[in-house]
């Protein structure tokens, strides 16, 4: 069992959006122009036809949390632990021992150490910061898995989940699903260690079987009616 100690999050401001992909285009994705980075790109394409648009655009309108250009997906991760960071005591800071960064898009600025930067802003150079990446997003789930095991050892982690998505990334696939952009942190250690906290999380993971062997060739409905 995982203990929550504190937790906060950073949420953009609400903007219309009727379409599929994401409309921002950043020159921090220009790597994805390059023929060797198609792997890196959903379906290993760019822009979606007619056809597609129409298959996968959801019927109602929808308002999204939108970061604005000037804003990464690395910064809205800064935000939610400054939030994070007014709730605690710097002595119980200097406690963490890591630091776990864990998203579902890429960040516009491609070299940049989500993880180092937030180590870095709070002034933590003894905790060991790290990310887990390419697990769609299934990041969170697979965090707190390791999560439970460091605690167990004694240990206090900062668990920050951070997204913002950019072209040619999807944020709508039909009604199923939407994707805003936004931030969260989290303080974890053990359930045995003294102080109420927010609660307790179990460590868990999701499987969903040959539900979604090919989730690319159905529909919205379809993949939605497997999944029930």
């Amino acid at each position: 069992m995982l203990r929550i100690r504190a937790i906060a999050s950073h949420v953009p401001d609400t903007t219309p959006f009727q379409a599929v992909q994401a409309r921002e285009k950043n020159i921090g994705y220009g790597h994805l122009l390059y023929k060797s980075a198609v792997f890196s790109m959903p379906r290993g394409k760019g822009r979606i036809d007619a056809e597609e648009t129409l298959r996968l655009l959801p019927t109602a309108s929808i308002e999204l949390p939108v970061a604005p250009p000037v804003q990464s997906g690395a910064d809205l991760a800064l935000e939610a632990v400054a939030l994070l960071r007014e709730q605690i005591p710097a002595e119980t800071l200097a406690q963490v021992s890591h630091i776990v960064v864990t998203n579902a898009a890429l960040n516009q600025r491609i070299n940049e150490s989500v993880a180092g930067r937030i180590q870095h802003a709070l002034g933590l150079p003894k905790a060991l910061p790290f990310a887990i990446g390419q697990a769609g997003t299934a990041g969170v789930f697979n965090a707190l898995s390791m999560i439970e095991a460091l605690v167990s050892l004694g240990g206090k982690v900062l668990l920050v989940a951070s997204d913002k998505w950019l072209y040619p990334f999807f944020r709508a696939w039909g009604d199923l699903v939407v994707y805003g952009d936004s931030a969260a942190a989290i303080l974890l250690d053990g359930d045995g260690e003294a102080g109420a906290g927010w609660g307790s999380i179990r460590a868990s993971a999701v499987h969903y079987g040959a539900a979604i062997d090919n989730p690319w060739g159905l529909t919205p409905a379809a993949l939605a009616e497997r999944l029930h």
